[in-house]
């Protein structure tokens, strides 16, 4: 008999996110998964102010140290409404000549959750590599996304979006959202 007892592993994913896969689903998260991804292309092109508009009038951005989150501390580094991401974007877009940069934007293990007819929850990595005015490139932020999405005018949107930081300290500043 083996001496080794095998305990029960738990899932991977919680279960509400095991959605049953049919063409209906798959359809609605290919389109959800290449939304997310044009929202990071926005953001790769500096096109803040397109990325604020994905926002719905009651839409919230918030980003949060991993430390806070697992605490369950609501101390946020970012805790905006669309409002206040507008003046954001004002403020880097007029004011922010410190330095020239180029980040690019990968994100991975995206996970999809209808809710209803026309929202959705979404879960996915980001990695955020920033490259200099001098071409150096370096690894500048990870962590996760939680976003809540809602269809509206036959399109997605984000109603809610918390990033999760997993970079402790970063070696620039963060201009441009997660």
């Amino acid at each position: 008999m083996n001496s080794i007892v095998k305990e029960k592993q738990p899932a991977a994913v919680e279960p509400q996110w095991l959605e049953k896969v049919t063409p209906e689903f798959l359809l609605a998260k290919e389109a959800i998964v290449s939304y997310l991804h044009w929202l990071c292309h926005l953001l790769d092109d500096f096109e803040i102010g397109a990325f604020v508009e994905e926002f719905t009038d009651d839409g919230r951005y918030r980003l949060i140290p991993r430390e806070n989150y697992v605490l369950n501390s609501p101390v946020c580094i970012i805790d905006d409404t669309k409002k206040r991401l507008r003046y954001r974007r004002d403020l880097i877009l007029k004011h922010w000549h410190y330095e020239k940069f180029r980040e690019n934007r990968v994100l991975g293990n995206v996970l999809v959750r209808l809710t209803a007819e026309n929202a959705a929850e979404t879960k996915a990595t980001f990695v955020i590599y920033h490259t200099d005015e001098e071409g150096r490139t370096s690894l500048h932020l990870t962590g996760a996304l939680q976003d809540k999405l809602v269809k509206q005018g036959g399109r997605w949107r984000i109603q809610d979006r918390l990033a999760i930081l997993d970079t402790f300290m970063p070696q620039h500043a963060i201009v441009v959202p997660p």
